[in-house]
Order: C-alpha cells, then sequence, then structure tokens
C-alpha cells in the first residue's frame, strides 16, 4: 500500500505533467512546437493534437504511461 508520501509525489508530478501540457498546447496554437512524442519521439498524429493540443506523447506511449500508473495504485 502507498504512504501519504508516495500518493503526495504521485499527485504532484500528475500536476506538474499537466502544466508542462497546457503550456505546450498554448505553444503549439502558436504554430512553435512540432508534434513529436516526448517518450519516443515519434510523430504524434495530426487528429490526435486536434484533438487534444495538450497532449505530448503518442498514443501508444500514453497508454504504457497509464498502465504504469494502474499498476502502483
Amino acid at each position: 500500500m502507498a504512504d501519504i508520501i508516495d500518493l503526495a509525489q504521485d499527485r504532484a508530478e500528475e500536476i506538474v505533467r499537466d502544466k508542462i501540457g497546457s503550456i505546450q498546447a498554448e505553444i503549439r496554437r502558436q504554430g512553435v512546437i512540432d508534434g513529436f512524442c516526448e517518450d519516443c519521439e515519434s510523430l504524434i498524429p495530426k487528429r490526435r493534437l486536434e484533438a487534444a493540443p495538450w497532449v505530448t506523447t503518442c498514443v501508444a506511449c500514453q497508454e504504457e504511461r497509464e498502465a504504469e500508473t494502474r499498476k502502483y495504485r
């Protein structure tokens, strides 16, 4: 069972990732950033970026991240 410090750290990391994603989305809207996955560096499909401009990972890498998160909860 995760202790309170682990839970707080997980939440803090989630907040930071969300904030970074929001900033990156704004930069993308301004046409500055390309759409490459920060994990595998593959191109993030344009449809994914149009639907969710704040994403920083491709679908496969996002699924891996979510599986890891579920594993530790």
